[in-house]
């Protein structure tokens, strides 16, 4: 539960805490290899926020109230790049040769 120093119309407010709302969201994605080390990753999330509870003064309480649909989706390529395959094995003189 988020507490903040909101100001409205420079009025500001006494931070108690207070549970203005709820949300609920969701998240589902694949990764699809390609060839052994190329895979291409996509997801998507959506959720709703609701607030029906927001408080803007404390003189005479008003309040406000709020609904919010959200979603993105993206998709991305990757690929595994495999530098050292076991550094315990590797002979010190290869990294010594390897420094400029």
């Amino acid at each position: 539960m988020p507490r903040t120093d909101a100001r409205v119309f420079g009025r500001g407010l006494n931070n108690n805490f207070h549970l203005a709302g709820y949300s609920l969201a969701g998240k589902a994605g694949f990764r699809l290899y390609v060839l052994k080390r190329l895979f291409l990753i996509a997801e998507t999330k959506a959720g709703y926020i609701t607030l029906p509870d927001i408080l803007l003064r404390n003189e005479q309480p008003e309040r406000a109230n709020q609904n919010i649909f959200f979603g993105k989706k993206w998709v991305q390529w990757a690929l595994i790049l495999i530098l050292v395959t076991d550094i315990s094995t590797a002979e010190p003189s290869t990294f010594e040769d390897a420094r400029i």
